[in-house]
Order: C-alpha cells, then sequence, then structure tokens
C-alpha cells in the first residue's frame, strides 16, 4: 500500500517558507512610512503579539508587513497589517 505524499506538487520556495514558520523564532514588524523610503521595524517572539502591536502603531505608517525568521535568520512574509487594524495572512500552499 502506498502513501500519499503531502507535498507533492509544492514548489521548494513554499516547502521553505512552511519550514522557516514551523522553525520560527521571532517575528519582525516592518512599518512602511507614507511618501518615505525609510522603514521602521520591531522585533517580538510571538505572531499574536506582533499582530497586536502593529495593529497598534499601523496608522501612523503606510502598512505593516508582517516577517517570521528561523534561527539562521532566513525570512518570510507571514501577512500584514492592514491601516484598520485587520491582518490578512498568506496562504502557503
Amino acid at each position: 500500500m502506498t502513501t500519499k505524499n503531502p507535498d507533492k506538487g509544492v514548489s521548494d520556495i513554499d516547502l521553505n517558507a512552511r519550514r522557516i514558520l514551523s522553525e520560527a523564532v521571532g517575528y519582525k514588524v516592518v512599518l512602511f512610512r507614507p511618501q518615505s523610503s525609510v522603514r521602521d521595524s520591531f522585533t517580538v517572539t510571538s505572531l499574536p503579539l506582533a499582530i497586536e502591536n502593529a495593529a497598534k502603531v499601523v496608522n501612523d505608517y503606510r502598512c505593516a508587513m508582517i516577517y517570521a525568521f528561523d534561527k539562521g535568520e532566513q525570512y518570510v512574509m507571514v501577512g500584514h497589517v492592514m491601516k484598520n487594524g485587520q491582518y490578512v495572512g498568506n496562504k502557503f500552499r
């Protein structure tokens, strides 16, 4: 009897993104200033904390992007917080 491979047809990029998410040691919130190339950022230890803190300050910025990172400091974007404070997460296959 054979078992189905759950990762069949999934790209290496998506597999790497899944790995980074499963091994995340922190989350970086990058805040983009309106009409400027200047960015601010902060790092937290959990996704709920990143979302909560980004929602508190996003009105002062153009947007807030949230990235997960692993011990090797490889990053993957997990979502963003809109001006109304709503979190929109990325969907990995």
